[in-house]
């Protein structure tokens, strides 16, 4: 026999747990919807292009990635390029994070968290790639 105070519980953790995978649907298909998906996966391939780019280029180099990224966050680290919200501050919480590989280095390993970066600097020297979030100084 089941107790009236263990259906009430019940009710609550179904109702819990119900608008909580009722609000993640509605944000992923608002990101859909609004092309949020599409536009960090476009800055993922981007930023996976330009260390590619730069891996195989053989001299010292210096390049400028100048768009506004505020409201995400973008991580590198080994051969992966991972795009977020920065709202989440953890990318397995964000549904939509979108990760896209490059070819991994073997001199050294790229591993850089930027937040809100307004303009990415990624520069080589001697072989070792270096990625910054760079501020404008006006």
């Amino acid at each position: 026999m089941i107790k009236k105070g263990s259906i009430v519980i019940r009710a609550i953790i179904f109702v819990t747990i119900s608008a909580v995978i009722l609000g993640g649907l509605i944000y992923i298909g608002k990101s859909y919807g609004s092309g949020e998906v599409y536009r960090k996966l476009i800055i993922a391939k981007e930023i996976a292009l330009i260390l590619d780019a730069i891996y195989a280029y053989p001299y010292d180099s210096l390049v400028y990635y100048e768009k506004d990224l505020t409201g995400l966050i973008v991580e590198v680290s080994n051969n992966k390029v991972i795009v977020y919200n920065a709202q989440f501050n953890n990318r397995n919480l964000d549904p939509t994070s979108v990760d896209y590989s490059f070819i991994p280095t073997t001199i050294n390993k790229i591993n850089a968290k930027l937040e809100n970066p307004k303009k990415i600097k990624f520069q080589k020297f001697n072989d070792i790639i270096i990625l910054k979030n760079e501020i404008d100084k006006q």
